[in-house]
């Protein structure tokens, strides 16, 4: 778990001290250190294709960028690139400077965002998610709850953590419009500096030498 509060990083982490027995407040926080690792495991392809088939013009990838969201409320659209290729995972880290007095921190998805969408060519639904749904597959996936402030789905995952082998990834080389649609709740609105950082793990098209 990451608190900016503690520091002028969003990368922050925190652990807090034995609860009291009257009370579900922790007495402190505390800084600790936190790791998070996801692995992805790639295998060298056989030249015979009579034992595996020929190796692929497809690089992996990681990307970002950052995309404004300040005194927006309602329904916010995210497009991603369309020469992204292979989206193996996705993100949306929603951050908000002006939060804990000024140290800045990630939105709270569950009070203030109420669907997180993913669509692609006419608006068709690759995922349509509450935070909670949302949260609930990556934990499945993961072992763990995302941040505070992220949204996240892993396309090479099966609901249950196995390898996706069912085709779920979406190609941008031959899927348009592929978009992230977020809510807010009626009675939220961004702050004016507020902005989201979106990430994509990704397989992207090379042309063979």
């Amino acid at each position: 778990m990451l608190n900016p509060a503690l520091g002028t990083l969003d990368t922050s982490p925190y652990y807090t001290t034995a609860l009291t027995p009257t009370t579900d407040t922790a007495t402190a926080v505390t800084a600790a250190t936190v790791s998070t690792t996801i692995r992805r495991y790639g295998f060298y392809s056989s030249n015979d294709e009579r034992v595996l088939p020929p190796v692929q013009p497809w690089q992996y990838a990681l990307k970002s960028f950052q995309y404004p969201v300040a005194n927006q409320s309602g329904t916010i659209n995210i497009p991603l690139p369309n020469d992204d290729g292979q989206i193996l995972s996705l993100w949306v880290w929603l951050w908000d400077p002006t939060l804990n007095s000024g140290a800045g921190g990630g939105v709270v998805i569950g009070t203030n965002i109420t669907n997180c969408r993913l669509l692609y060519g006419s608006s068709l639904k690759r995922y349509d998610d509450t935070p909670f749904t949302m949260q609930y597959r990556w934990v499945q996936q993961h072992n763990e709850l995302p941040p505070i402030g992220l949204i996240g789905w892993d396309m090479a995952l099966m609901p249950d953590g196995r390898l996706s082998n069912w085709g779920g990834i979406l190609n941008t080389l031959t899927t348009n419009a592929v978009t992230i649609q977020l809510t807010t709740l009626s009675t939220y609105t961004f702050s004016s500096s507020a902005y989201a950082i979106v990430g994509r793990e990704l397989l992207q098209y090379v042309v063979p030498q």
